[in-house]
């Protein structure tokens, strides 16, 4: 509506034109706040969102981590055991060694005593 129309309302017509425009003043500002509200509420989402983003990349790394712990952990395995086998190989020819050795020295202490009887009879 322009000046001309504004001036040629009476009294009660422009009071209907004032209380339409004071509800719909209120209406748009009830949507302003249900906007808000809405606004907010993405941003929270967004906030989240990137909190969760960032706690997985956090819980990623904690299990890279621990992976390379764990891989840290069966190489450190792996070494010991090839370590005991080799330890095992050297006991093993240690103690053959030493089998033949005293089985050696029993053949020979027993060749004495052999001889010896014979010499007493």
């Amino acid at each position: 509506m322009n000046q001309k129309e504004l001036k040629r309302l009476n009294r009660v017509e422009l009071l209907e034109l004032l209380i339409a425009e004071r509800k719909r003043n209120n209406a748009l500002e009830e949507e302003i706040r249900r906007l808000r509200d809405q606004l907010s509420s993405r941003e929270i989402c967004k906030e989240q969102a990137g909190t969760l983003a960032e706690a997985a990349v956090r819980i990623n790394k904690v299990f890279e981590a621990a992976d390379a712990a764990a891989e840290q952990y069966m190489e450190n395995i792996r070494g010991l055991n090839h370590k005991a086998k080799e330890n095992a190989a050297s006991l093993l020819e240690q103690t053959r060694r030493q089998c033949e050795d005293m089985t050696a020295q029993a053949k020979k202490e027993a060749a004495e005593i052999l001889e010896a009887a014979n010499y007493r009879i």
